[in-house]
């Protein structure tokens, strides 16, 4: 019999059919038998799931939070209730960590509907932001795109650069060195690859994780990170010209009147965590009496101020 870590992949690999790269990539730098829960029937893994640790910027505070992925059931054993019985050993397991939220991005739409029933709810939305390639540009003489290819990155100040510019939005999941490290790879596996634009004295003012969808002539950006608009802008045009592409598409937080598409869900493992730093950062708009006896799904979206859109999440390996 395969080992446990041979099945789950095998589950893998048949439940999600992803790219052969990609498999080796998450199960030699992502996967850990310790982040993994598994239900058995007659000694095979027929359902897995991981949780992997992240960690929660939270309008400045630190909080420990899960993501669960590679939620997979064999399509032979589906219906059968094995998954249901997976989360909630997942809840047991979430806790037992400490974990105060736990999120998680539905593979498909209908999965929307299905995580509900577990007591999710939809937190983190995504909107396009897109810039067409200008017949004329201004180009400052100071600013320069580079490609950052592995060995040569210098990871370091890559993510001294990607945690700084996280971290002043609302709300969102920090990204280890390693992280980072994963995220690279998986993008110049799929093409792309990720772009910072520099000054003479080689500091960086942009970052931007790139697609290339060479049949359209277009990029997508999974996560765009820049100083102001006019660097942006700049940015965009010199990937554009790169790219010899005609229009960037970049995901970006809903917190405009732009059209939003709901991206991910969350629930709460410890209500009270998020409850005290919400009314830290909201003072006098409600007690802690009057948040505990909420629906605990309107209580998730309250405490991650999903009506303001405030929410992120970008570089998941979804």
């Amino acid at each position: 019999m395969n080992s446990r870590k041979e099945q789950v992949i095998d589950l893998w690999r048949t439940c999600f059919g992803d790219p052969e790269p990609f498999i080796r990539l998450f199960f030699e730098q992502v996967y850990r038998d310790e982040y993994t829960l598994t239900w058995e029937r007659k000694g095979r893994v027929v359902s897995a799931l991981q949780i992997l640790p992240y960690t929660l910027c939270y309008y400045g505070e630190m909080i420990p939070v899960g993501y669960i992925c590679g939620v997979s059931t064999l399509p032979e054993e589906r219906g059968k209730g094995y998954m249901k019985q997976l989360m909630a050993q997942a809840e047991v397991e979430l806790k037992r960590r400490g974990l105060a939220l736990a999120t998680l991005i539905p593979a498909e739409p209908w999965l929307f509907d299905y995580y509900a029933r577990m007591g999710y709810t939809t937190t983190f939305d995504y909107a396009w932001k897109s810039y067409e390639l200008a017949e004329r540009a201004e180009s400052p003489t100071d600013l320069f795109l580079q490609a950052e290819r592995l060995p040569d990155a210098d990871l370091p100040a890559l993510h001294t650069y990607l945690d700084r510019k996280l971290r002043e939005r609302p709300i969102c999941l920090l990204h280890t060195v390693a992280d980072l490290k994963v995220n690279l790879i998986d993008f110049w596996q799929s093409g792309g690859g990720l772009f910072t634009l520099r000054d003479t004295a080689k500091q960086i003012s942009g970052m931007a994780f790139v697609l290339f969808e060479a049949e359209i002539h277009e990029l997508l950006i999974k996560e765009w990170l820049t100083e102001d608009e006019s660097t942006a802008h700049h940015f965009a045009q010199l990937l554009l010209r790169h790219f010899q592409a005609k229009r960037v598409l970049i995901k970006s937080p809903a917190t405009t009147a732009a059209e939003r598409h709901p991206f991910a869900m969350a629930h709460l493992v410890d209500p009270d965590v998020l409850c005290r730093a919400w009314l830290r950062h909201h003072p006098g708009a409600a007690s802690m009496e009057e948040l505990r006896a909420m629906p605990p799904q309107l209580l998730t979206q309250l405490v991650l101020d999903y009506p303001q859109r405030a929410a992120f999440l970008s570089l998941m390996l979804d």
